[in-house]
This record gives C-alpha cells, sequence and structure tokens, in this order.
C-alpha cells in the first residue's frame, strides 16, 4: 500500500470526522466524536515523535475510546486501564494479555452504545440511526485489533478496505445527524421490548388486563411497553407514580406517551387520557 493512499485515506477521514463533530454538538456521544476527530492526528505526531511499536497506540487507543462514552462504571474502566498501562510496560512478557486487554476495551465501548439502545427501545420503536452508526464503527475498530494481534497478514489487507467502510458510515452521519430514526425489526422489537418488560415483572402483574388491550384492533400498533403503560394510566396512575413502580425517570414515562398518541393519531395529550379512560 503506498504512502499516498494512506495520507489521502487519513485526509478524507479527518475531514469528514470533524464535520462528524461538529453535527452532534450537544449530543450525549459528542465526546465519542470529539475525540474521535482529534486523536488519530495526534497519533500520527505522536509516532512522529516517539518511535514505539504499534501495538501501544492501538491499545492506548481503544482505552481513550472507551473513556468517551458516558457510562458510569468507573471501576471497570479504571482497573481495565491500570492493568492495560501496566502490561504494556513490560509488552514482551504479555503479549496474548495486552491482545485481551485491548478487546475488552473496544467490547465495553459497544456495551455503552447497546445501552443507550435499549433505552431507546424502552422510550418506543425506533432507534437513531447514529447509534447504529458507531456500533458499526466500534465493531469495525474491534475487527482491526483482533486482525493486528492474531493475523497480521489479514489486517495489512484489512486496513484500506477499513478506512474505507469509516470514511462512508461518517459520511451518512454527517448527512444524518443525531435527529434520524429508523424502525427497528419487529421480531427484534418483539423479543427486546417484551422481554425486558418481563425482565421487571410488569407483564406478570398486569397480565389479564394487558390481554384484554391486545384484542383491540385500535390498540394493537403498541408495542407491549405501551399497552402496559396505558393499563397503568387507566388505573388512575400518574406519570410520575408509574416512573417510580417502574424505576424508569419520568421523561421515559413522557416519552412512551408520546408515542402512543402519535401512533392512535391524537393531536393533544388530554383527548389521549380521555380515551384511555374510557377504555373497558
Amino acid at each position: 500500500m503506498s504512502a499516498r493512499v494512506i495520507y489521502i485515506s487519513l485526509l478524507l477521514y479527518l475531514i469528514i470526522s470533524y464535520l462528524q463533530a461538529y453535527r452532534f454538538k450537544g449530543n450525549k456521544l459528542f465526546y465519542y466524536f470529539f475525540v474521535a476527530a482529534l486523536w488519530y492526528p495526534i497519533l500520527v505526531l505522536l509516532r512522529k515523535l516517539i518511535i514505539v511499536d504499534y501495538y501501544v497506540y492501538m491499545s492506548i487507543t481503544s482505552l481513550v475510546f472507551m473513556w468517551c462514552f458516558p457510562v458510569k462504571l468507573y471501576v471497570f474502566k479504571i482497573v481495565l486501564s491500570f492493568i492495560t498501562l501496566m502490561m504494556l510496560l513490560r509488552f514482551e512478557a504479555n503479549f496474548w494479555v495486552v491482545a485481551v486487554l485491548t478487546e475488552l476495551a473496544d467490547i465495553f465501548s459497544m456495551f455503552a452504545v447497546l445501552k443507550f439502545i435499549k433505552e431507546e427501545i424502552r422510550s418506543g420503536d425506533r432507534i437513531s440511526l447514529f447509534l447504529i452508526i458507531v456500533i458499526v464503527d466500534l465493531l469495525l475498530s474491534a475487527i482491526n485489533t483482533f486482525f493486528y494481534f492474531h493475523a497480521a497478514n489479514i489486517h495489512l489487507i484489512w486496513f484500506l478496505p477499513s478506512a474505507i467502510l469509516n470514511n462512508i458510515i461518517y459520511v451518512v452521519n454527517v448527512i444524518y445527524g443525531p435527529k434520524k430514526k429508523i424502525a427497528m425489526p419487529s421480531l427484534i422489537r418483539k423479543f427486546l421490548v417484551v422481554k425486558n418488560a418481563e425482565s421487571n415483572g410488569f407483564v406478570a402483574e398486569n397480565k389479564n388486563s394487558i390481554s384484554a388491550l391486545q384484542i383491540d384492533p385500535i390498540i394493537e400498533p403498541l408495542t407491549k411497553r405501551e399497552k402496559e403503560i396505558l393499563e397503568l394510566i387507566k388505573q388512575g396512575y400518574t406519570n410520575k407514580e408509574i416512573a417510580e413502580k417502574e424505576n424508569v425517570a419520568v421523561t421515559t414515562i413522557e416519552s412512551h406517551l408520546q408515542n402512543i398518541k402519535e401512533k392512535l393519531g391524537f393531536k393533544k395529550m388530554q383527548g389521549l387520557r380521555k380515551y384511555i379512560k374510557n377504555l373497558p
């Protein structure tokens, strides 16, 4: 692979990643996009100034991105970072340990994004497109890390296609931004939403009343989670009481109600509540 191709790919990456960071100002993953834009130029500069093996930069990069996600598992982050840095200082005796720790950092980052996706699933049946893109981006990074540590010859072949894919998905992110949502496939929605509702005992508690709602053709477009909230409102619970019962934020319940209102075609929340009260 020629140096010119590498530098052109890097330049395109920089332009697109800076546009992406600008597009996501104020978003919960802004720091991830900002560091992604800032980190690689720093990395290139460091490699010119400090001559160390490439594995050091790969490991540190995985740790840096892991810390960018606003997930409060600080003990795990601190322990993994500490052990990885200690292993890097005596790399020759711990090659595979460093490989595993680096891959763990990549997996943690994907876990953080999946957590955000789960939160959106709890609020409705649509997922932010950028979260899917970040998952793909992290998956590409994890594959790159795996190939580097376990199949160096494949890593050399994989590098350019991976860089091209990164640029393509970043362009999609720049075009659509943080507000674009996509419908979740019905099979996945049914599995994830119902499992989540069953896991907190909510379905079992309202099993008989929910089954009555499910046969109503008007209610049918709602997810099981939305039907559960609808039933509680029918029973006289306030948004705050439902949130306390479910151990979620009041804004989550309000988001569910907004989805219900839109799906059932009500213009005002007052009309929806009146309709709920009159349900059999």
